[in-house]
């Protein structure tokens, strides 16, 4: 599989980093079983250490507070791995 990282971040901003990975699993990884894409998903925040924002809202830079510009990033990158492309 490809991974690409867009330089822009693209992601709900109304959802949780968990949520939109979830939502990125499902498109990626919809002939799994939901429990198995939600340990993917766990996973892939542990690794990026996004587990202390996984249920904050994303919000929107300069109007909506939310995660912080680098857990942004991290999350924008987690999407990418969940198909886990070759490195």
């Amino acid at each position: 599989a490809i991974g690409y990282v867009t330089q822009d971040d693209i992601m709900y901003e109304t959802l949780t980093p968990r949520e939109n990975l979830i939502y990125a699993a499902t498109f990626q990884q919809g002939h799994r079983p939901l429990s198995e894409r939600r340990e993917v998903v766990e996973a892939v925040l542990k690794k990026l250490r996004l587990s202390k924002s996984a249920d904050t809202v994303v919000g929107t830079p300069g109007l909506v507070k939310g995660i912080s510009g680098g857990e942004r990033k991290r999350t924008n990158v987690a999407m990418s791995l969940l198909s886990n492309p070759r490195l």
